[in-house]
C-alpha cells in the first residue's frame, strides 16, 4: 500500500549548472561513493551511505573527502597519479577547483560546491531515465536503471526499434528494487527493469509509462545495443598483412602542386594493391585553416568531421572543364613555370600551395554558381544532395572558415577567442547577418568540402578492392581555436587543454593546446556528437587509428592558465565508448586500431582487446626491460606493427643518430652531455637490434654494425617485423626509402621544418626501385609464413 508523501517534482535540478552523472563514471575513482545496503528479508527498502565507502586512488582508508574532493571524485577528476618515475603528485583544491570551474560546476565558494554536490549525488534520483542506455548486444535479459518517486506506478515499458518496428514487454518483466533516497521531504527508488530481449544492435528509442497524482506520464530515452568488440581481423581470414604508410602532403608526383593530393592517394593505392599491398595509411586529413595555411599540423585540427581542402587537386574537379577563365590561367606559361617551382622544391612552401589552388578553385567555382548552383542539373543536384547530407555541421565549419578569413589579421585577430565578441558564438544575430551578407562566400566553402569528398571518395573506391583499403587516422582532438569548438561551445571545456605529464621526453609535461570534450556533456546528449565523429571518419576507411587511444578512459587536462605539470588525469566513460566504437566499426565494417604508446594504464591494453581494438606496436619501444628487442613471436597478433612513427626519426636517421644531431644543433638538450649519453645509448640499441636480426636469420652471424649496409638494415628490419604475429605491419614510405629527418619534432614550432618535408621519389617511380622492390617481395613472403 503506498501512502501519500509531499509533491515531487521530477524536473526538478537545483541551481542551473551543468551537471556531471555519477552513474556515467563507473570507471572513474569514487564514482562508487554511493552504495546501496540492504536485506533481502526486510520490506525491500535500502538505506544509502553517502560517506565515502570506497576512497578513490590516491585516498588513503580513514582519510576523510572534503566537499570539494568528493565533488571533484564524482566528477572523474583523479585525486593523484604516479609518473613514469613513480613520483605521485597529488591534486590541490586549486587545480581541482578550476578544472571544477570548468567543466560548467559552480565552485566559487564552500556553499556553491555543496550545493553543486548535492545536485550531482541527486541527478540519477530525480530523473527517471538517463540521456542513454547503453546494453550488451549479447545479453540475454538487458535491463535498465530508471527511477521514479516512491508514489509513482510504473506501468509499460516499450522499445521502438530504429526500423520503426516496436518490441513490446515481455510477459515476464521483472522489476528490481535497489535503493530508496530522500530527497527535500520526497522519497524515489531507483529499480533495475528488464527490457526486451534478443534486442538487434543499433540505436533505439525506450520509453516508459508511469502515473503520478492521478495523472499520466512518460520518459524517454536513447537505447544503444552494441555488441562487444569491434569488425577486426578475424574477418580477414587469419591473414598476415601488410600496408603502406605515407604523409600525404609529403607525396611527390609528376602532376601535382607542390603537396600531395587526393589523386595521388588514389595513384598510390593502385600501385600500392598490385604489388600486394592490403593497406594504404594516411596523417589525418581533418581540416585546418584555409585562411591561415601556415598552421599546417594534421593532429592540431579546425574540425574532425570534415576534410583538408589542401588536398583537392585542381586538375581532377569536374568543373574546371567548363571555366575557361580557370582554363586558361592554368595553361598559361607563367602558370605552369610556377607550378614547376612548387613541385621541385625540397620543402613545401604552404603559403605558395594555397595561394595557387585558391585562385584556380575560386575561378571555377564562380563558373559552377553561373551553370549548376540552385539548378536542376547532375552538379547543381549533387552539390545540393551533399549539402543537405552534412548540414548542419557543414554551415558551421563554412561559417567559421568565412569568419576566420574575414577576420585574420585584422587587430591580430586569428583566434576566434580575439574576433569581436558578437562573433565568437555561432548563434548570434551578428554571424546571421554576416552569413546573408557573404552567402557567396560560405557556399564557396562548402564547394570545396564536397570536392574534397568526391576525391576522396574516389580514392576509397579503388582501395574497396584492398583487404582493408584505406587506413586513416582520427586525431585526439581539435585546436582550441578551431570551427568545431567555436560551433559546439558547450561540449568543450573552453581554456582548459589535452597534454600529458612529465615524462623522460619532457620533463615539464605537455601542453597539446587541443580543447578536450566534456564527459559529462558528451553524455547528456546522448553521445550524438561520439557517434557523428566515428562515423565521419569511418565513412572511407578500412581501418581506423584512434590517436591517444588512452583518451578514451582518462585524460590528462591542464587547467587554465597552468604549465603542463599543474595537469590531471580526468576519467572518460570507457565503457560506453567502446561500446558505441564496437557498433559503428561492425557497421561500417571498419578495423580499429588504438595509438597505446606512451603511459598505458594497468589492464587497459586488455580491455582494448576485449573491445577487438587492435593494439599499435612501435619496434623501437618493443624492448624487455634489459634493453634487449622483443622477438617477433612476442608480439601479440592483434596489432598493427611498424619500425617507427611521425614524431620518430625513422629507421635510417635513427641508426645514423640524425634526430639526437638535429637536436644537439637546436639547442634542445639542457647539457651537453644529455646528447653524448644518448649517442651512447644509441650504440648500444644499434647493437642490440643487429643482435635481434641475427638471432631470428635476418641477417647473416658475421654481420658488423659499422659495415652494414643500410639497404640490408632496412629490409632486414621489415623482414623482422613481418615475421611477427601481427595482423598488419605497416611500412612507412620514409622508412622503406632510406629518409632520415623525421617528420615531426616534439618540442618545436619553427625551428624545425615539421610536417614541410617532401619524400625524395614521386610516386611514378617509388615502385620501380630495385631496393624497394626487393624489400616489399621480403615482407609478403614472410608475411605468407607467418599466417
Amino acid at each position: 500500500m503506498r501512502t501519500e508523501g509531499p509533491r515531487c517534482d521530477l524536473n526538478s535540478r537545483g541551481p542551473k549548472t551543468r551537471k556531471w552523472n555519477p552513474s556515467h563514471g563507473l570507471d572513474a575513482p569514487g564514482a562508487q561513493l554511493e552504495q546501496s545496503y540492504g536485506d533481502s528479508e526486510n520490506d525491500g527498502r535500502t538505506t544509502i551511505c553517502t560517506t565515502p565507502c570506497n576512497p578513490p586512488a590516491g585516498f588513503c582508508r580513514g582519510e576523510r573527502m572534503s566537499a570539494l574532493e568528493r565533488l571533484a571524485a564524482l566528477a572523474g577528476i583523479e585525486p593523484a597519479y604516479h609518473d613514469i618515475w613513480g613520483e605521485q603528485h597529488r591534486a590541490d583544491p586549486q587545480t581541482q577547483r578550476a578544472l571544477l570551474a570548468a567543466m560548467g560546476f559552480a565552485v566559487a565558494d564552500e556553499n556553491q560546491v555543496a550545493a553543486s554536490l548535492q545536485q550531482l549525488e541527486e541527478l540519477e534520483w530525480r530523473r527517471v531515465l538517463p540521456p542513454a542506455v547503453i546494453v550488451a548486444a549479447e545479453q540475454a535479459q538487458p535491463e535498465v536503471l530508471l527511477a521514479l518517486p516512491e508514489a509513482a506506478q510504473l506501468g509499460a515499458v516499450e522499445v521502438v526499434c530504429e526500423d520503426g518496428g516496436s518490441r513490446p514487454d515481455p510477459p515476464a518483466a521483472t522489476l528490481r528494487l535497489l535503493g530508496t533516497r530522500d530527497i527535500d521531504g520526497c522519497s524515489y527508488r531507483r529499480y533495475a527493469r528488464s527490457l526486451p530481449g534478443q534486442l538487434p544492435p543499433g540505436y533505439h528509442r525506450l520509453s516508459v509509462t508511469y502515473e503520478l497524482a492521478g495523472r499520466a506520464a512518460h520518459a524517454a530515452t536513447t537505447l544503444i545495443v552494441a555488441p562487444r568488440q569491434c569488425y577486426g581481423p578475424a574477418d580477414f581470414d587469419g591473414d598476415r598483412l601488410w600496408g603502406l604508410g605515407a604523409q600525404l602532403y609529403a607525396l611527390r608526383s609528376d602532376h601535382n602542386w607542390g603537396v600531395g593530393d587526393f589523386s595521388d592517394l588514389n595513384e598510390l593505392v593502385a600501385r600500392a594493391a598490385r604489388a600486394g599491398a592490403a593497406a594504404v595509411g594516411v596523417n589525418p586529413l581533418h581540416p585546418l585553416y584555409p585562411g591561415d595555411p601556415e598552421i599546417c599540423s594534421p593532429y592540431s585540427p579546425t574540425s574532425r568531421s570534415f576534410l583538408n581542402t589542401l588536398y583537392i587537386d585542381v586538375t581532377a574537379v569536374a568543373d574546371l572543364a567548363g571555366c575557361a577563365a580557370a582554363n586558361d590561367l592554368l595553361d598559361s606559361a607563367e602558370w605552369q613555370a610556377r607550378l614547376a617551382r612548387l613541385r621541385a622544391a625540397g620543402q613545401l612552401d604552404y603559403g605558395a600551395v594555397a595561394a595557387c589552388k585558391q585562385r584556380l578553385l575560386t575561378l571555377i567555382y564562380a563558373g559552377f554558381c553561373e551553370t549548376d548552383l540552385g539548378q536542376d542539373t547532375p552538379r547543381g543536384r549533387a552539390f545540393a544532395d551533399y549539402c543537405a547530407a552534412r548540414d548542419p555541421a557543414l554551415e558551421r565549419l563554412a561559417t567559421f572558415d568565412a569568419l576566420y578569413e574575414h577576420f585574420c589579421g585584422r587587430d591580430g585577430g586569428r583566434r576566434w577567442q580575439q574576433w569581436p565578441p558578437e562573433f565568437q558564438q555561432p548563434d548570434t544575430a551578428a554571424v546571421k547577418s554576416f552569413v546573408a551578407a557573404h552567402s557567396d562566400r560560405v557556399n564557396y566553402f562548402k564547394y570545396l568540402q564536397w570536392l574534397a569528398e568526391e576525391q576522396l571518395a574516389a580514392a576509397a573506391a579503388t582501395a574497396a578492392a584492398m583487404p582493408v583499403g584505406l587506413y586513416l587516422d582520427l586525431a585526439v582532438g581539435c585546436d582550441a581555436g578551431g570551427a568545431d569548438v567555436w560551433a559546439a561551445q558547450d561540449l568543450y571545456v573552453r581554456d582548459t587543454c589535452i597534454g600529458a605529464p612529465p615524462d623522460q621526453f619532457c620533463a615539464a609535461g605537455q601542453n597539446w593546446g587541443l580543447t578536450p570534450i566534456n564527459p559529462y556533456t558528451l553524455r547528456e546528449q546522448g553521445y550524438a556528437p561520439f557517434i557523428a565523429l566515428l562515423r565521419d571518419n569511418m565513412r572511407y576507411a578500412g581501418a581506423l587509428r584512434i590517436d591517444h587511444v588512452m583518451g578514451l578512459m582518462r585524460q590528462f587536462w591542464v587547467p587554465p592558465g597552468q604549465s603542463a605539470g599543474a595537469g590531471l588525469y580526468i576519467n572518460f566513460p570507457l565503457q560506453d565508448l567502446l561500446r558505441i566504437i564496437a557498433l559503428e566499426s561492425q557497421r561500417a565494417r571498419c578495423v580499429v586500431v588504438g595509438e597505446d604508446l606512451g603511459t598505458v594504464p594497468e589492464g587497459f591494453r586488455d580491455t582494448m582487446a576485449e573491445a577487438g581494438i587492435q593494439s599499435y606496436r612501435v619496434l623501437y619501444f618493443e624492448r624487455w626491460d634489459n634493453g634487449w628487442f622483443k622477438r617477433p613471436d612476442a608480439y601479440p597478433g592483434n596489432a598493427v606493427v611498424t619500425v617507427s612513427t611521425h614524431d620518430l626519426p625513422p629507421l635510417a636517421g635513427w641508426w645514423n643518430g640524425c634526430d639526437i644531431a638535429c637536436r644537439q644543433e637546436l639547442g634542445l638538450y639542457e647539457k651537453p652531455a644529455d646528447a653524448d649519453r644518448e649517442l651512447r645509448h644509441r650504440t648500444g640499441d644499434r647493437h642490440a637490434l643487429v643482435d635481434a636480426l641475427v638471432d631470428v636469420g635476418a641477417l647473416p652471424p658475421d654481420t658488423s654494425v659499422d659495415d652494414l649496409p643500410l639497404e640490408t638494415l632496412l629490409s632486414a628490419t621489415q623482414a623482422y617485423l613481418a615475421r611477427t604475429p601481427g595482423w598488419l605491419q605497416m611500412i612507412a614510405l620514409e622508412d622503406a626509402l632510406g629518409v632520415e629527418q623525421q617528420t615531426n619534432l616534439p618540442g618545436t614550432i619553427h625551428e624545425h621544418p615539421n610536417w614541410r618535408r617532401r619524400l625524395p621519389v614521386p610516386i611514378e617511380t617509388i615502385f620501380g626501385t630495385a631496393n624497394l622492390r626487393a624489400l616489399l617481395l621480403g615482407v609478403a613472403h614472410e608475411r605468407s609464413l607467418a599466417g
